[in-house]
């Protein structure tokens, strides 16, 4: 008994000293967190005034150091550091600051800083804690690292317990850039071209604490305007070598709701939570389980709030995640996140940030840390010798009695490969690199790749599609102006159309078409579809009358009434087109109908006034008119 008690306080001594680095939390408008009891107690003590991005750390003992918002740094005392400004982070940046301690000497800290809406560098800067009575100064300041970056970063340990990773992700690209940090200093980063692309730049970014997974949030948002606007969240997860740095395995889990913002992993790495929010609607939390067969499936929607929003998630060293909640001075709460569904306990306003009325509230952002100091093995996490793994196919689009190879690309030194080919000839192999695998079939494949390396396993698996398609666009049609006519394409599984104009879809076999002039639309199948596509011509018999009509007045005044001066007509093939002001001088002329004439002459507004117009058009039949008047422009 008294040895299971011992073995029960060291492991709380150690999960104790594990979490002290994270023990302060300084965040959104004055706003704080210690959790120095064991419990967060709200602190109000704090400097800090930021929308999102912040980031604060303490000693092995639990005493804060100092703490940032990517552009100004504070001290112990909540004192801006002599030299403390002027960082190119950003309060608007989800991720705008990371601190994290220099491997090779005590004494000093990086400050890493992301730029808001893509718009600069992913730079560092260094804090000496013996400048500035011990209480810390800005000695190197912006050295920049990376341009092009979304407004996510992340960073864990090495498996070696030493050297620290930070990750960052490219915007406009599908690249994450793994930096180490070691004695030496920063290396050169390690890139994963792997998973979607990052069309927007907003969200955060997590590993978990032993470094095996990261996420990021990504989302495809087109519009926000006219509300509730348009777009498509997601929360990507992702296997990690904290050995070598590389990125890999992508599974993208959809959520049915339009930007993903908030990601954290549970302690034991089971479970990956995501905050959600729709343009003016309901936000939440969603959970994940990582270990189920279908991760999508899994999806349990722990809590919804249609305001205030739900943005940063954060592990705190109580092992519960906290959850942010803009401009509000309470704080919510996953209490047992290790567990699934509604037994992870979301609880709402678990603390007042604000007990005393003094105008602290929190934002969008919690303080940002490295993940493994919520890891309870910390400092004392061992490398493991995992196992990813990875492979690539010569092809995914196939057209039937077609073969391909593949190429196994794992880590981890496998010592073992089992394939399974499903709809194929062969359907398995156990060598690493098989070849000629054939597919006398149309449909859908998947390809399953499983490898040990003789204490640890992975799994992967990849979709091969293989097409039939001889594609049939229909018979052409003829329409009158205004009408409109389906088309129906048969042959394959998927369609596409081109061109897209005047199409109600241009992806599905039986979209509406209405064009104005007679127009042929290609349809193609599958991707790499065995070459087939077919057309189709839809006719518009257009009446000729063969005249023009050029309105005698315009009101370029912003009303949406009469905005421009247009030549109106139908059948014209030849045009020019000319107006003059009452001194003769030319200010517009076009050869193209549909370019219009909107009051302005280089640069400028024309003043209300007589303007003369001079036109000459040859219509399709091969008659010729010429015509010419005033025009009044008012406004």
């Amino acid at each position: 008994m008294k040895k299971s008690l011992f073995v029960l306080l060291l492991s709380y001594l150690q999960f104790s000293f594990a979490q002290k680095q994270t023990n302060f939390w300084y965040f959104g408008t004055l706003a704080g967190m210690n959790f120095s009891s064991g419990s967060p107690v709200a602190i109000t003590n704090g400097a800090l005034n930021t929308a999102e991005g912040c980031s604060a750390i303490s000693d092995a003992a639990g005493n804060l150091l100092f703490y940032t918002d990517g552009v100004k740094v504070w001290d112990k005392t909540n004192t801006q550091m002599p030299n403390g400004s002027g960082l190119l982070g950003d309060p608007s940046s989800t991720q705008s600051a990371l601190i994290i301690p220099n491997p090779g000497n005590a004494n000093l800290y990086y400050i890493f800083t992301l730029p808001a809406e893509g718009g600069g560098n992913f730079r560092y800067s260094v804090v000496d804690m013996t400048l500035n009575a011990s209480k810390g100064d800005v000695t190197t300041k912006n050295t920049s690292l990376k341009a092009n970056v979304t407004e996510k970063m992340s960073a864990v340990y090495h498996c070696n317990g030493h050297d620290i990773w930070i990750a960052i992700h490219e915007w406009g690209s599908n690249a994450f850039y793994a930096y180490l940090i070691t004695n030496s200093g920063i290396s050169v980063p390690v890139i994963s071209n792997t998973g979607p692309i990052h069309t927007d730049v907003h969200g955060q970014m997590k590993f978990n604490t032993s470094g095996t997974k990261i996420a990021c949030a990504r989302d495809t948002v087109i519009s926000a305007t006219p509300l509730p606007g348009t777009g498509k969240g997601f929360l990507d997860v992702f296997n990690f070598n904290n050995t070598t740095g590389v990125v890999s395995t992508p599974l993208v889990l959809s959520l049915n709701h339009q930007r993903v913002y908030g990601v954290e992993f549970s302690p034991d790495n089971s479970k990956v939570y995501a905050a959600y929010y729709d343009v003016a609607a309901a936000s939440g939390v969603a959970q994940f389980d990582l270990n189920a067969g279908n991760v999508q499936a899994s999806e349990v929607i722990l809590n919804t709030s249609s305001n205030p929003d739900i943005y940063s998630l954060q592990l705190g060293p109580d092992h519960k995640i906290y959850v942010a909640r803009e401009t509000t001075p309470l704080i919510d709460a996953i209490s047992s996140p290790n567990l699934a569904g509604a037994a992870a306990n979301y609880t709402s306003g678990v603390i007042n940030l604000d007990p005393a009325s003094m105008g602290a509230y929190c934002m969008l952002g919690l303080p940002g840390f490295i993940q493994s100091y919520f890891n309870v093995s910390f400092p004392n996490v061992p490398c493991v010798a995992a196992v990813t793994a990875n492979f690539r196919s010569s092809d995914t689009t196939i057209c039937k009695n077609t073969c391909i190879n593949f190429t196994d690309f794992s880590l981890g030194s496998p010592t073992s490969w089992h394939w399974t080919f499903q709809g194929a000839s062969p359907a398995s192999s156990n060598v690493q690199n098989p070849q000629t695998i054939c597919y006398t079939t149309a449909g859908t494949y998947t390809v399953k790749l499983v490898v040990s390396n003789g204490t640890a396993k992975d799994s992967m698996t990849e979709q091969i599609i293989v097409n039939a398609s001889t594609i049939n666009a229909g018979p052409d049609v003829i329409i009158s102006p205004g009408e409109s006519t389906q088309l129906n394409a048969t042959g394959s599984t998927s369609y596409t159309w081109s061109p897209t104009t005047n199409l109600s879809s241009s992806t599905i076999a039986n979209p509406v078409a209405n064009p104005t002039v007679t127009t042929m639309y290609v349809v193609s199948g599958a991707p790499n579809s065995c070459g087939n596509k077919d057309s189709v011509t839809v006719f518009v018999e257009i009446n000729c009358n063969s005249d023009v009509f050029v309105p005698t007045a315009f009101s370029p005044n912003g009303d949406g009434q009469n905005e421009t001066e247009c030549v109106m007509g139908n059948c014209i093939e030849i045009l020019n087109f000319f107006i003059y002001d009452r001194w003769g001088e030319k200010v517009f002329e076009t050869t193209d109908q549909k370019l219009c004439w909107d009051g302005v002459f280089r640069g400028k507004q024309m003043d209300t006034g007589i303007f003369v117009y001079y036109l000459k058009a040859t219509f399709t039949n091969g008659k010729e008119i010429t015509k010419k008047g005033n025009i009044s422009l008012v406004r």
